[in-house]
């Protein structure tokens, strides 16, 4: 289906097989021993690429940005899982004829913007593990090496194949930023069935809050990760809704969509996905109001978006208001946020060789004797691998914001979420779907 066609916001074949997917999983999940997905899962998308080619790639997709589905116990030889697998299984639709146009700037400029952190991340988690190895922390060994880059390596030349297939199309990355979160979505409301079924899905519970936070088979990262995911989404639906004149069905759409990311937001507990979406929603809100070129009657449809989501933001609401000003504050590895921040910077001035070629130390154990990372990810990067590396992300993203915003001012409310979330969180999985809205984002102000 074409997006300039139709304009439909969401293909209905995405909204039928990733439903389908979950159900086959939880019922199969009961009977199967979980080494027997290693194949099944593989042969699912094969099944799909034959039904249609597109939505293989977009399932390839899902399956890449995964945690694999199952324990890495199970992988075959301790290597070849369900990623590494179905990757292998891609490779001959993906290594067929592409879209990418050699004679057209832009689309070979745009092509360089988004591969670009994609081989970065590979460099980075080499020479990190490398150095940890060297240094003897967070038990790294040789084959550990190996295996990190080894799956991130599979992981992110997939995701540089499919990029490089589809980079000229528009309808493609429109329903991948969809499919992608769906998928994702689904699986953080079927953690707990997922998991009971003996699938490999984050259920934390924490020993100072009486909940659950969920978070599914999203990989890279944790329920605060999931819920940036979440705040992306929520900031690509509120471009869509800025700069479209919407049909009945896709305001439908747009609503239903909306609300499954508030509500993602609201079991993931995340406080820093809340506060990017409200603070990205104002400015939406306060646009429509004031600008002539916005589409006025889109603000009510968002707050219909708001009040169908109140229901799933009450425990994330309580968070926010009692959070313990020692934890806060205090600059212990145990505090949240600002504590933890000085806690690293503190560590980097007593030992300033780090910013050359990153820590030689475990910086220190959190809660249930866990090491716990930085929840900002410009400081995880020097932690990891010094400042250069920080250097060249930060390069990376002035690019990458400048690029979006050639395309209209709405890239605002992709990125901001982004921006605001890394500041917080310090796991790659947030990048890998920033890239893949983006993509819808760039691809459809191109033509």
């Amino acid at each position: 289906m074409n997006l300039y066609k139709n304009n439909r916001i969401i293909d209905f074949s995405d909204l039928i097989i990733i439903p389908i997917f979950f159900l086959i999983l939880i019922f199969l999940g009961n009977y199967l021993d979980k080494a027997f997905f290693i194949i099944l899962l593989p042969i699912i998308l094969i099944f799909t690429f034959f039904i249609k080619k597109s939505t293989g790639f977009l399932l390839l997709m899902a399956y890449s940005l995964s945690n694999g589905f199952i324990d890495r116990e199970y992988n075959i030889g301790g290597l070849f899982g369900v990623q590494q697998i179905s990757a292998l299984v891609g490779l001959p639709f993906l290594v067929s004829r592409t879209n990418l146009a050699n004679g057209i700037n832009y689309i070979k400029k745009r092509f360089n913007l988004v591969k670009f952190p994609l081989y970065f991340l590979i460099f980075l988690a080499l020479y990190t593990n490398i150095k940890n190895y060297y240094f003897g922390i967070f038990n790294v060994t040789m084959s550990t090496v190996f295996f990190r880059f080894i799956n991130i390596y599979i992981l992110n030349i997939t995701l540089i194949l499919v990029l490089k297939k589809y980079i000229n199309s528009p309808d493609f990355w429109r329903r991948a930023v969809n499919f992608c979160f769906v998928f994702f979505a689904l699986s953080t409301f079927f953690s707990e069935n997922l998991n009971n079924s003996g699938f490999y899905t984050s259920v934390e519970e924490s020993e100072f809050e009486s909940v659950k936070r969920l978070y599914g088979f999203y990989g890279n990262g944790d329920s605060n990760t999931m819920a940036s995911v979440a705040a992306i989404f929520i900031g690509y639906l509120l471009h869509k809704t800025a700069i479209s004149n919407l049909s009945i069905l896709n305001s439908i759409f747009i609503i239903i969509l909306g609300v499954l990311g508030f509500a993602v937001i609201g079991i993931a507990a995340s406080r820093t996905a809340l506060i990017s979406v409200l603070g990205i929603s104002t400015f939406f809100l306060i646009r429509l109001l004031f600008s002539s070129n916005s589409k006025g009657n889109n603000g009510y449809l968002f707050i219909f978006i708001l009040l169908f989501s109140i229901p799933f933001l009450g425990f994330v609401f309580n968070r926010l208001i009692t959070q313990s000003e020692d934890q806060v504050y205090e600059v212990e590895d145990t505090s949240n946020r600002i504590g933890k921040w000085v806690y690293y910077l503190n560590y980097f001035s007593e030992n300033p060789i780090t910013y050359l070629i990153g820590a030689k130390d475990e910086l220190g154990v959190g809660w249930d004797n866990k090491f716990h990372v930085a929840h900002n990810l410009f400081v995880q990067l020097v932690y990891n691998g010094g400042i250069f590396f920080l250097i060249a992300f930060l390069i990376w993203i002035i690019h990458m914001i400048k690029s979006g915003l050639r395309g209209g001012h709405s890239f605002f409310y992709i990125s901001l979420p982004f921006l605001l979330c890394i500041m917080t969180v310090s796991d790659i999985g947030v990048l890998y779907f920033f890239l893949i809205a983006t993509m819808a984002f760039i691809s459809e102000n191109s033509h």
